[in-house]
């Protein structure tokens, strides 16, 4: 199931990968691994939900995983366009 949803990642389609994830794993007590959490904090980073992306991303780390660059990269993309957001209704 992992790989399924990691290729959703990888080809954009998040909303089915969100519903997968929940349904199959989340749902059923599954433990993911490192890949899968890497793969969930891109996609929550594409959905827009920063704060699970935080959550799972805090729980990569805490696993002392080295697999997280993808979910790094993804994380600091969403917060700058979120801040980059916020500041552009300032000025205008």
């Amino acid at each position: 199931m992992t790989a399924l949803i990691q290729k959703l990642v990888r080809f954009g389609k998040y909303q089915v990968a969100k519903v997968l994830y929940i349904d199959s794993i989340i749902s059923k007590g599954v433990c993911p691994n490192s890949f899968l959490f890497d793969s969930m904090v891109i996609c929550y980073c594409k959905l827009g939900e920063l704060e699970e992306a935080k959550t799972h991303y805090d729980r990569l780390i805490s696993m002392k995983s080295v697999h997280y660059r993808g979910a790094c990269n993804a994380l600091l993309e969403e917060l700058y366009s979120t801040l980059l957001g916020s500041m552009m209704l300032v000025v205008f």
